[in-house]
């Protein structure tokens, strides 16, 4: 094959596409892999068929009407493992192949897996491909991107259809221009006779035009796969005549490109005024397309409003549920789970939301009517849409409880001069039964007797006085006290104070409590009355002044950058399309005004090539 032709003529016509299309066409040598699509409608046993190939048997069988992903499947690795490629070049490593699911990875664009069996010559690259008769349009395009990388196809059929559908026979005919081999591939075969076989491949052969050496019966659900063995072995031997006829038909088609574009320079250039006309009309064309790119934006402007709208209300709704919840628990650490929840949600929500707009954008580039190729929309890059300023700033931990540890004490206190006053009127009640008599008792010793004894004010004074003095942590037995029997009655509560505390502090570290049995109780009883209402209208306004407003803000700044990104994106590739075209015709309108001799050798040169091409790629001699 003449590469440096071809290579020489796209470089005279300046075109980048087509010696990209070269290089490519250089890669394909005999020591590289041989790539087999295996195709076939929906439920035709594709995935469960390379299943059994596979050592590892662990890719997700119910494949494709979800996913436009293309599986790479290698064999004769050292381990069985998978290497996730998403657009923008991003790759991620995947130790365990049952973690690849459908739904996760839907926006990748292609999944290299490695499997350690040797059942399939390593130097053939089995692919798993979306269904035939989608009626997804990513799907299609999927197929139409990735068949020009293929070098034959194995083509998997249900047996127990009546013949091959029309899309599978409409594949087939498409596939003859191609000049790739078909291999026909009949699963479920564990339900039909030996005969019954026979018959169905007789048929195919008579009315689809597929050898039946190119046909194989096999049942993945029985592990009779036998035939399909042998047909990859026979595909490996004759690798390289697979190679030659396919690579043939790229460089015929190479070729082709090469002469309409020489076609459309030469007819350009009979005249100053078709020169003209032609350079108006790539201008002409840039501009329409710039007003394609801008409808295009502003419905994808749109249609990502939508989107964001519905996220931020799944959002608000997610979070807001959660943290009801919480508010509501006890025993837990309220500021760390809230976190937990924000963020968790927040990933989760933003994950779909890129997985939406990746599918929108891949729609919005297959519906284009416009003359000019959209497909880099397909490789928007979303690994940069992330969230950012998500502000937290409550602090439930601590709602409702400031005044938790004087409740306690308070409470200790109280119970401690209760204990200790209470002894010392009923002391005075000894005495007045030893002092006065049955009957005297029965004046003096009821309860008004005893309080009036005593003396009200004076029990809350010093009960006031206590509390004073034990919340200065001062000794109670070094203040100035107004009498002995005062300064000793403070002594014994304090005494009796420090034997509750203590015992308080005993049964908390036995129940495995942060702090002693009364601190929990009213801890518990102020959760109650304070803490989970004080805690859901602290969720409220957070959620309505902080967290809403900077989660909308965020996915807009996003959806912004994405935007601008795809529109730049989008007039680069049309603009740089269009220049490289208006550049050649500028030339040969310069060369034709002021270098009449280059032009015409330039023109001269472009026949030649042009008939050069055709003898050389087009004519059969080929």
């Amino acid at each position: 094959m003449n590469i440096n032709l071809l290579k020489e003529v796209a470089r005279f016509i300046e075109s980048a596409t087509i010696e990209r299309d070269l290089t490519f066409l250089e890669s394909k040598k005999e020591d590289c892999p041989l790539v087999l699509p295996v195709m076939g409608e929906f439920s035709s046993g594709k995935t469960t068929l390379i299943n059994a190939l596979t050592d590892s048997k662990q890719l997700e069988t119910a494949t494709k009407p979800t996913t436009a992903t293309i599986y790479e499947v290698h064999f004769g690795s050292e381990k069985c493992c998978a290497e996730i490629y998403y657009t923008g070049k991003q790759k991620v490593e995947v130790d365990n192949i049952s973690d690849l699911h459908n739904e996760e990875i839907a926006d990748a664009a292609v999944v290299e897996v490695y499997d350690t069996s040797n059942k399939v010559p390593s130097s053939i690259v089995l692919v798993d491909t979306p269904g035939l008769s989608s009626p997804d349009p990513r799907h299609k395009q999927t197929l139409i991107d990735f068949l020009p990388e293929s070098d034959g196809i194995l083509l998997v059929s249900d047996i127990n259809q009546p013949g091959l559908t029309k899309s599978l026979t409409d594949f087939i005919k498409t596939m003859e221009l191609s000049k790739r081999r078909i291999y026909l591939i009949l699963t479920k075969c564990d339900t039909k006779s030996e005969k019954e076989i026979c018959e169905a491949k007789r048929y195919i052969e008579a009315n689809n035009g597929i050898k039946q050496c190119n046909i194989v019966a096999v049942s993945a659900k029985e592990n009779n796969i036998d035939e399909l063995f042998a047909l990859l072995s026979n595909i490996q031997h004759d690798k390289a005549d697979i190679l030659e006829q396919v690579n043939k038909q790229r460089v015929v088609n190479i070729a082709q490109s090469l002469i309409n574009s020489i076609t459309t320079l030469k007819k350009a250039s009979l005249s100053d005024d078709e020169l003209d006309d032609a350079i108006a009309g790539q201008e002409h064309k840039l501009s329409n397309l710039n007003n394609s790119i801008q409808n295009l934006i502003s419905s994808l402007s749109s249609d990502i409003e939508e989107i964001t709208r519905k996220a931020e209300r799944t959002f608000e709704d997610t979070v807001s549920c959660r943290l009801e919840i919480l508010t509501g628990s006890r025993g837990v650490d309220f500021d760390a789970e809230a976190t937990s929840i924000i963020n968790n949600s927040a990933s989760m929500i933003i994950s779909s939301v890129c997985a939406e707009i990746q599918n929108l954008v891949h729609t919005h580039a297959l519906k284009s009517n416009a003359d000019f190729d959209f497909s880099s929309l397909n490789s928007v890059d979303l690994s940069s849409f992330a969230l950012d300023g998500l502000e937290y700033n409550l602090n439930l931990n601590s709602i409702g409880h400031n005044y938790d540890r004087a409740i306690a004490t308070g409470l200790k206190i109280a119970t401690a001069a209760a204990v200790v006053y209470t002894a010392h009127a009923l002391s005075g009640v000894g005495a007045a039964l030893n002092n006065g008599g049955s009957a005297e008792f029965g004046e003096s010793a009821n309860s008004d007797s005893i309080v009036n004894n005593y003396g009200t004010a004076d029990l809350v004074v010093d009960a006031a006085q206590t509390a004073m003095i034990l919340k200065n942590r001062s000794d109670i037995s070094q203040n100035n006290v107004q009498n002995e029997e005062q300064g000793s009655k403070m002594q014994q509560i304090g005494c009796k104070y420090n034997e509750y505390e203590q015992h308080n502090q005993e049964i908390g570290r036995k129940m495995g409590l942060n702090g002693g049995i009364v601190e929990s109780v009213v801890s518990l009883v102020t959760d109650s009355t304070m803490g989970k209402p004080q805690r859901r209208r602290a969720v409220y306004e957070y959620m309505e002044s902080t967290l809403m407003p900077s989660f909308k803000g965020s996915i807009k700044r996003n959806c912004d950058i994405l935007l601008n990104n795809i529109h730049e994106n989008l007039l680069n590739d049309a603009t740089t399309a269009i220049n490289e075209i208006k550049e050649s015709l500028k030339g040969l309108k310069e060369e034709k005004q002021t270098k009449e001799q280059d032009f015409q050798a330039k023109i001269k040169k472009l026949n030649e090539y042009s008939i050069t091409l055709n003898q050389e790629f087009l004519c059969g001699n080929f």
